[in-house]
This record gives C-alpha cells, sequence and structure tokens, in this order.
C-alpha cells in the first residue's frame, strides 16, 4: 500500500511496517511540507474507528495518484520536485525516481515551450494556467501534452500541481486528418484544373467543327448534304454535351449542381433523341419505337438539358446493349402534386443482353457496370448511370432498373416537372379531320400498336397490316367500302416486301385508290428513300421513331394543301447581319482566329485580326475609335485576354468600348473572372453563330440586316489531286470552308511560318524551356491536324507525349521524325501551290453559270432517281458549259448505257459555266 509513489525525503510513500492498530487513541496524520506524514500533535487523540478511516482514504488517494493514466507532479515553489507518480515518468521516460531528481527550474523542455513562464504565474497570481506544448524527447519521440498548473499551499507552503495528459495520438491524428483534407482538397483542385484544361483542349477543336458547320450551311447545298450538316451539327453539340456531363459529374459529387428552371418542349426533347439515338439503331435495324400518352403536356418548366442528357444515356444504352427487336421510350402523367406541377414517368425498355442480378445493387454506382467486359466489347466509363441516378434524385424522382438475362431490360424514372404557362395541351381533332379512315401498315407489332393508339386517339377510324402483302390486300379491301380511306401510314423497311415495293405494286394495280401516302423511314434512311422512291408517289416522309405530335402534324399539314416532300429548311443566312460594325478580334490559334474571320466577314462586318492581347492593346491604344467592339480570346500565351482587358480599360476613352470574351472555359467561375477584368459578355467557345451575332447587337446596337441574295458563291477550283505525301487535300479543303484557294493560303502560311519549327522546338528542348517547346508543338500539332498535314501532326503528337512524360532520350528523335515530316509537307505543299497555279480561273458568276448550273441540279436529281430523262437534260446542258469546258462524252456515255452512279461521279467532275461566254 502506497509503495508506488514517491515523496521526497527517502523511500516511496508505505504504511508496510506500522504498529497493528488498537481501540486506543491514536494521533491523527498531517501533511508533512515535504509530502511525507508526520503524527499529529500528541494533544490530539482519534479513535479507533476515525484512525482506521483516515487510513483507508490515504490509501484510496494514494492507489488514485499511482493509478492514474496521467502525470501527476507536485512540486515546491522552489522548484524541487516532492511528488510524482508512475504516469508522469511514462510520459517523460525513465524512472519515477528520474522525475524527482530535477526540479522544474532546470527542464529545458519547460523554457522552451513556456511552462517555466506559466509555472511562476500561476505560483504568483495563484490562479490555474492550462497549457498545450510539443515536446520532443532526447529519443526524437514527439510529444504534444495538455498541461495543468494548479497552485495550493500546504502548512503555509506554496505547492505547484503539474498534471500532464499525454494527447500524442489525438494530435496526430488532428493532423493526419488536416493532411488528408489538404491532400482531398489539393485532389479535388487538381481534378478541377484537369476537367478545365480537357474542357479547353476538346472546344479549341470544336470550335473550328462547329464554325466550319456553320459556314458550310452558308453555301449552296442540294438537300442531301444539308441533312448531313445538320445531323453534324447536332452531333457536335451532343459531344459538347457529352463534355458537359464529364464536368457536371464533379459538381454532383461536389454538391454544386443545380437545375435550371426553364420552359421546354417535350415534344423538342425527344425529337433531339430521336436525331442521335435513331441513327445508331439504324446501323443495327434495330426498330425505336415512341409511346406517349395522349395526356403528356408538351409545354413543361425545368432542365431541358439533364433530362435529355438522363433520356440519352438510358436510350443510348438500350440500343448499344441489343442487337435485334427494338428500344421502347415510354411517356407517362403520374400524378400532379400541386397546381401546376407535375410528375411525369418515363420507361425505356429494350430487347438486349439483359444484367445479371448479381450486378443490378451496384450498377448505379459509379464506374461500375454490369459486367467487367462491358467496356472492352462495348465501351463505356460506367459513369453514366450514376450520373442519371443523381440527376433524377435532384428532379424529386426516383429510378429503378427490372431485367432478365438474356431477355432485355426496362428502366423507369419519375421526374417533376412545372407546366409552362402556354403549356401545349393535348390535341383534339378539328374541322377536316373529324373521323379519318386511317390504314397502318408496320412489321413490328409494337410500333403498330402505339401507332393505333395514337391515332384512336385523335378520333380517327384505324384499320392495320403487319405486312406489305396484307397491306395490299387490306388496300383492296378498302376500296370496296363506302367510306374510302384518307391516309396510309406505312413503314418502309419491312422483310419480304417493303414499302417502296408495296407501292409500286399498288400502283400498278388499277383496283388500288392510293389515299394520302405517309412512309415513314428513319432519319437516316430519308436520303436513300429519296434515291429509291422515282416514279412513285410519296405525298410526306415522317421519320421515326414518331411522335403524337409529328404524326398529327404531317396528316393535318397533308389534309390542308402542305408540301409533300418538304426541304429541309435553309437555316438564317450571315449575309449582312452585321454590316457596318467594326470589330477587333483577338484569337491566337491561326485556324480559329480563319473560322471567325470567315463568319464574321460573311455577315459583312468590317474586322481587324491580331493573334496576342499585347497587339490588340497596342492598336487601340494607336487608334481608341476605330472599333465598335472587341471579340477577346482569353487563353493565350504571353498576355492573356484578362490582362489585356484590364489594360484597356486604362486608355482614355476605352472605359465603355464593349470587350466580349471568347473562351473554352466554361465554370462559373470563369464568367466572374471576365466580369472582374472589366470584359462585358462571355461567350463559350465553340463559338454559336447564332449567340455571337445576339450578343454583338446587344452591345453594339443596330439592325440585322438578313438580305441574302447578296449572298457570296466562292467558286471551287478544280484538277487538284485528293492526297499528296503527307497532305489529305480532301480533308483540308473541307475544312477551308470549302474553298481551294484558302485552303492554299492557309498552307502557304504553314510552309512560310512553320517550316522550321521543328529546329526551333530542338532549341527550346536543348535549353531546357520544356514549357516552351510544348506550346510551339502542341499548336503544330493542332494546325496541321486541321489541315490535313496529317503525318506532320501525328509526328508532332509523338513529340508532344515524350515532352510531358518529361523522357528526354526521346527528344532528339521525335525532333527528327518531325523535321523530316515537315520537309516532306512543305515539298507537297509547293506542289499544291504549282498545280493550283495551273488550274483554269473560275468564271464569271452570271450569265451562262448560272443557267448551267440550273440545269446540273436537275440533272443531279434525276441521276439520283435513275430517270432515263436525264439523256435530254444532258442536251440542254451541252450548249451552256462553253469551249473551256471539259468533254461532256463521259458523262453521256455513263448515262446511255443506265449507269447512273457513274454519271453522278462525272457529272462532279465538272465546274458549272466554267468556259461560259461572259
Amino acid at each position: 500500500m502506497f509503495s508506488d509513489v514517491s515523496v521526497r525525503g527517502g523511500a516511496p510513500l508505505s504504511f508496510a511496517g506500522r504498529p497493528s492498530l488498537s481501540r486506543e487513541t491514536a494521533p491523527v496524520p498531517h501533511d508533512r511540507s515535504d509530502g511525507a506524514c508526520k503524527d499529529a500533535a500528541p494533544d490530539v487523540e482519534v479513535g479507533y474507528p476515525t484512525k482506521r478511516r483516515i487510513l483507508e482514504l490515504l490509501d484510496l488517494n494514494a492507489k488514485i495518484v499511482a493509478r492514474a493514466p496521467v502525470g501527476i507532479i507536485v512540486y515546491a515553489a522552489t522548484g524541487e520536485c516532492v511528488l510524482a507518480n508512475p504516469g508522469s515518468a511514462a510520459i517523460v521516460g525513465g524512472t519515477v525516481e528520474d522525475v524527482m531528481r530535477h526540479p522544474y527550474t532546470e527542464l529545458r523542455f519547460w523554457r522552451e515551450t513556456g511552462l517555466l513562464q506559466s509555472a511562476r504565474d500561476a505560483l504568483a497570481t495563484g490562479t490555474t494556467r492550462n497549457e498545450s506544448v510539443h515536446v520532443v524527447t532526447a529519443e526524437g519521440q514527439d510529444l504534444w501534452l495538455d498541461c495543468d498548473l494548479v497552485p495550493f499551499s500546504s502548512e503555509g507552503n506554496a505547492r505547484l500541481l503539474y498534471i500532464m495528459v499525454d494527447v500524442t495520438a489525438r494530435r496526430l491524428a488532428e493532423i493526419e486528418l488536416v493532411e488528408a483534407k489538404h491532400e482531398a482538397e489539393l485532389a479535388s483542385q487538381v481534378k478541377s484544373e484537369f476537367l478545365a484544361n480537357m474542357s479547353h483542349e476538346i472546344r479549341t477543336p470544336m470550335t473550328a467543327i462547329m464554325g466550319f458547320t456553320s459556314l458550310l450551311e452558308e453555301a449552296p447545298l442540294e438537300s442531301r448534304e444539308r441533312d448531313y450538316v445538320a445531323k453534324i451539327k447536332t452531333s457536335a453539340a451532343s459531344l459538347l454535351g457529352i463534355l458537359n456531363d464529364v464536368l457536371d459529374f464533379s459538381k454532383i459529387e461536389a454538391g454544386r449542381l443545380e437545375l435550371e428552371q426553364t420552359a421546354f418542349s417535350l415534344q423538342d426533347v425527344m425529337r433531339s433523341i430521336a436525331v442521335i439515338v435513331g441513327a445508331n439503331a439504324a446501323l443495327k435495324n434495330l426498330e425505336v419505337v415512341y409511346d406517349m400518352a395522349p395526356d403528356v403536356p408538351d409545354g413543361l418548366t425545368g432542365d431541358p438539358l439533364r433530362l435529355q442528357q438522363i433520356l440519352l444515356n438510358l436510350a443510348g444504352n438500350a440500343v448499344k446493349f441489343t442487337t435485334t427487336g427494338e428500344v421502347v421510350l415510354a411517356v407517362r402523367k403520374v400524378a400532379s402534386a400541386a397546381p401546376g406541377q407535375i410528375t411525369l414517368e418515363f420507361l425505356i425498355r429494350d430487347t438486349g443482353i439483359g444484367i445479371d442480378p448479381q450486378a443490378r445493387d451496384r450498377l448505379f454506382h459509379a464506374f461500375s457496370q454490369a459486367d467487367a467486359s462491358t467496356t472492352r466489347k462495348f465501351g463505356g466509363t460506367g459513369l453514366g448511370l450514376a450520373i442519371c441516378s443523381k440527376l433524377v434524385a435532384l428532379m424529386g424522382g426516383t429510378i429503378t432498373v427490372a431485367s432478365v438475362l438474356g431477355r432485355g431490360s426496362e428502366f423507369r424514372f419519375t421526374a417533376s416537372f412545372g407546366e409552362a404557362p402556354d403549356a401545349v395541351k393535348p390535341r383534339r381533332a378539328f374541322a377536316g379531320l373529324e373521323g379519318l379512315n386511317v390504314l397502318v401498315i408496320d412489321d413490328n407489332d409494337t410500333a403498330r400498336q402505339i401507332l393505333v393508339r395514337t391515332c384512336e386517339g385523335f378520333g380517327w377510324r384505324v384499320s392495320t397490316a403487319a405486312s406489305g402483302k396484307a397491306g395490299l390486300e387490306a388496300l383492296r379491301h378498302a376500296a370496296t367500302q363506302p367510306a374510302p380511306l384518307d391516309v396510309l401510314l406505312l413503314d418502309w423497311r419491312m422483310p419480304e416486301m417493303d414499302g417502296l415495293d408495296m407501292l409500286r405494286q399498288a400502283k400498278a394495280d388499277p383496283a388500288i385508290p392510293l389515299p394520302l401516302v405517309i412512309l415513314m423511314v428513319t432519319i437516316s434512311d430519308t436520303g436513300e428513300v429519296r434515291r429509291q422512291a422515282g416514279g412513285i408517289r410519296i405525298d410526306r416522309v415522317l421519320a421515326k421513331p414518331a411522335t403524337p405530335s409529328t404524326v398529327f402534324d404531317a396528316v393535318a399539314q397533308l389534309r390542308a394543301g402542305g408540301n409533300a416532300l418538304p426541304q429541309l429548311p435553309k437555316p438564317p443566312g450571315m449575309c449582312g447581319r452585321l454590316r457596318g460594325i467594326r470589330l477587333l478580334l483577338v484569337e491566337d490559334n491561326a485556324i480559329n482566329q480563319q473560322v471567325a474571320l470567315a463568319i464574321l466577314e460573311r455577315a459583312n462586318a468590317e474586322v481587324v485580326a491580331v493573334s496576342n492581347g499585347e497587339a490588340a492593346v497596342n492598336r487601340l491604344r494607336e487608334t481608341p475609335t476605330a472599333f465598335d467592339a472587341v471579340l477577346m480570346d482569353v487563353q493565350m500565351p504571353g498576355m492573356s485576354g484578362y490582362e489585356a482587358t484590364r489594360l484597356i480599360r486604362c486608355v482614355p476613352g476605352l472605359s465603355a468600348l464593349p470587350i466580349i470574351a471568347m473562351t473554352a472555359n466554361v465554370m462559373t467561375s470563369d464568367r466572374e473572372n471576365s466580369r472582374r477584368a472589366g470584359m462585358n459578355d462571355h461567350l463559350t467557345k465553340p463559338i454559336n453563330v447564332e449567340e455571337m451575332f445576339a450578343v454583338l447587337h446587344h452591345w453594339v446596337g443596330g439592325a440585322q440586316d438578313t438580305d441574302l441574295d447578296d449572298e457570296p458563291v466562292d467558286p471551287p477550283l478544280i484538277g487538284l489531286p485528293d492526297a499528296l505525301p503527307g497532305l489529305d487535300v480532301r480533308h483540308g479543303v473541307a475544312r477551308a470552308v470549302g474553298q481551294p484557294e484558302l485552303y492554299r493560303r492557309l498552307l502557304q502560311d504553314v510552309a512560310s511560318t512553320h517550316g522550321r519549327d521543328a529546329e526551333r522546338i530542338g532549341a527550346l528542348l536543348a535549353a531546357g524551356d520544356l514549357k516552351g517547346g510544348l506550346d510551339h508543338v502542341h499548336a503544330l500539332k493542332g494546325l496541321a491536324g486541321n489541315l490535313g498535314v496529317n503525318r506532320v501532326s501525328d509526328a508532332a503528337a509523338a513529340l508532344e507525349s515524350a515532352i510531358r512524360l518529361e523522357d528526354s532520350s526521346q527528344y532528339d528523335g521525335r525532333v527528327g521524325d518531325l523535321s523530316a515530316r515537315l520537309r516532306e509537307a512543305v515539298e507537297s505543299i509547293r506542289l499544291f501551290e504549282r498545280m493550283a497555279a495551273k488550274t483554269p480561273p473560275p468564271v464569271s458568276a452570271t450569265g451562262d453559270r448560272d443557267a448551267a448550273s440550273a440545269v446540273i441540279r436537275s440533272l443531279t436529281e434525276e441521276l439520283t432517281c435513275n430517270d432515263t430523262n436525264a439523256l435530254l437534260t444532258l442536251e440542254r446542258l451541252t450548249p451552256l458549259m462553253g469551249s473551256r469546258a471539259p468533254s461532256l462524252e463521259p458523262l453521256e456515255a455513263a448515262i446511255q448505257a443506265l449507269d447512273f452512279e457513274q454519271a453522278l461521279v462525272e457529272l462532279g467532275r465538272l465546274e458549272p459555266g466554267q468556259g461560259a461566254s461572259p
């Protein structure tokens, strides 16, 4: 008892040798100044029970001190240690005796950590002090201690109770937590920077793609080519959507994604999905069917892009994992939770491979897929369904899946929307459309049943047939009935007898009077139908998958005398849209600058282009009143767009000059950075032409001149090869808006400006300037790739990879390869220039050229439809071509041989009006 607690004055505190207790009186023990016990004055006597109780309490206190998991030390005011427990020795190291030997005035860590001063302050003021200190032991171990310094008095002597708690484990955990948090924040920052850089790298070439597409829309295209351009534009927008999805996943994980609330048309969303998903389904010969309930409103408020994102992902997966059969996308109205609110249920069902039951539980987890082989066989990142799940939750809904392995899957999700104030109500029959007799011919049971429900929902009487042969019988039967057929909804692709074959047989049968014919085809098949439909009456082509709205509109327009085969509308032209507006274009990327110049000049703007921020500042200082607005790229080498804008704002008279940012950076913070730098507006690359025009008119003012009659037509050059060594001419001309002369000028710039880039890059690398070398090779890679200088682009990409890896062992070899490819490209460019110089100059776009162009368009249509009237049309073309025109004999021979495909090839080699008399 008491043997574990040491006190100054000898052996540990102990009562092991005390005399046996009796009922006689005994002295009351008192504290001694040195911490041991001494007998009380002999005149104070206590009885045996009291003495026993006192001894028990002393024993209890001693055990508490000895067993306490903290350090307990008592010091005299002079510094000597008068009591120490084992806990103190365990914390600071050594034995209890070691602790007792050292006054606190001699302890170095007391001086270094401020404990010494705190102890003196505690004794001087009589108040308890609390300190947290960090100590490094003699063995180099880190200790964190929470210390209490408690002054007290014993027998008139000042004492200091020192209690220390070892909190090292807790502090280490806190440090690890702080470090882990810092690492997580750093990783998040790195991820955000990576996503921002990736976004910028993708958006930069996308600017060229979408810009050239907008310029192609201005060209005199035939319907089929205009359809291709529209699909390129739609697909490019989809690619941007995918890029935004990746960025959104980061926002979702960080809880920063917010849904928009804007009015939109559900039909428009469904049409966009049909364009993208329908094209992929057509390649696999799959039937995509829309099943929209008639009470589903068209006008909604919500986030249409997020809804489209969910539907595209689910429908795209359905097509991807289905080899035969169909994909059904259904929409139902579930409930109206409150006035003006509506909940819709969307269903996507396929007949594909299905999902293993064990995989369903993890299906909506990020980076998870139904099977490890999915990534290799079908592609994908495993992010799509996780994003869908989170977006559905943000829309106030839930998502579920049911699947049978080998038979298909069914995804369902609900989402809440507001009804737009001008919501389109379910369509109702009106004058002229009541009680129509409709025949539906479609081999797909699901599609046929849905069309029947749709038509019956409009109050029409419907009969059906499941094949072309059965359809002919149904037409013959209908001809014998008192009420004739009003409309025929006919699928094109059917086994044995397709829709066109059925119409040919019906046309040849005098017993079959054909009603209005609506041929249903996938969007990607419209061009093929037009080629095969020569001599067949088709009143309208309806794109599949059809919605109730598109079916109703097609019938209503035909009954009202609408155009049977409507051409794709030409989008609003550019010519004159910016007439009179003076612009300074600041863009460092040569290709993007060329695209922007072509668009702005096509819109009749007066444009001056510079390649960096410093040049822009200097130009505006020299001529501060020369421009109405500035289009400013943000990320440029040297002086950035932000810095240039700040300097421009300091130029007298330019504080109000509209400066519009053009950047591939899309974060909200990027827009805020533009605003803080002094920019008026923010355009995101790829630039939307209509948005750019609207922004410029907003800040500059003026009315838009949309007269398209002045639209220039760029004459093509002929006699040029499709390719030369290292040079894809066809690709490059297409990149140059179809203008060989523009392409030639761009190639000249490559040869003169970049011909010795390999030597420049090599010198930068030799000097250790990796960033400079990386910037040069990255710019060369993009420029060469955009102009079809593919071998240079590939060599630059290989060198760029080596620089990013800092693999100096590859530098010399990669630079040498790039130098060889550049020499090859320069030789091919010189050859291209010589060949272009020998090409006859284009003729004026007046007189016989116009007549020849019109005849060639007619001839093209006839050859496409395999029409033998092409020979008569050719006779009209011959006198219009002029004496310098290529011989028409190959074209005439192909037509006489009924080789219409070769005839189209020969016709494509002609330049309308070449050699025509002025």
